[in-house]
């Protein structure tokens, strides 16, 4: 009802036949929007600390879509591992530079939606695995933004992107497979792609 204040419960999901048991818990917040179940503790414990704006010890989905901003929230944090829940930002249309450089144990992220760019250094050093999938909508890659994110393995870069920085993908060293630059590209700086490991068809843009 409009006026239930904040409540959980537990769903259990039970299935003696094959000895499998599951337990889910849903929250519903003062806002009326479900709340994010976070797979990594940390991250809930950084985001609701820092845009729980209700108090309810919860980061709704409304509450995350109100973000425009990461600053140096996560900069540097050794302990993170999981934010595939970054998707819930839907107002971010930027990572900024050194946003998530030095969370050496960064292993997922899904993007937001809306993002048109990723700064300088964004996930520098950072531990990302397997296929690096950008949204569409991604226009800019800074200088060093993925530079020793040694555990990408391949790469599909965004038919709208127009400019890549420089060392952008430098030392990712397990990406292989093929390589296509898109037709708004017009320059490949200075070690882009240097230390990577690609062993497909290159494919070239016709401006650059």
């Amino acid at each position: 009802p409009e006026n239930q204040e904040e409540r959980s419960a537990r769903i259990v999901f039970d299935c003696p036949e094959y000895g499998r048991s599951d337990t889910v818990k849903v929250f519903q917040t003062r806002d009326h929007s479900p709340a994010i179940v976070f797979k990594d503790a940390e991250v809930k414990r950084i985001c609701v600390e820092k845009w729980d704006h209700d108090g309810d010890g919860e980061l709704s989905e409304t509450e995350a879509a109100a973000v425009r901003s990461l600053g140096g929230t996560f900069y540097a944090n050794d302990k993170i591992v999981n934010f595939e829940e970054l998707k819930f930002f839907t107002s971010l249309e930027e990572i900024e530079a050194l946003a998530f450089s030095g969370c050496s144990k960064l292993e997922s992220v899904s993007f937001p939606p809306y993002l048109t760019s990723i700064s300088d250094a964004a996930f520098s050093s950072c531990s990302l695995k397997g296929a690096l999938v950008l949204p569409d909508g991604i226009k800019s890659i800074g200088k060093n933004a993925f530079e020793s994110c040694k555990g990408i393995t391949s790469l599909h870069l965004p038919a709208k992107l127009e400019t890549i920085g420089e060392y952008a993908f430098n030392k990712c060293s397990s990406v292989k497979g093929s390589l296509v630059i898109p037709d708004k590209v017009t320059d490949i700086p200075t070690g882009a792609f240097q230390h990577s490991a690609f062993d497909g068809t290159l494919t070239l843009p016709p401006k650059l």
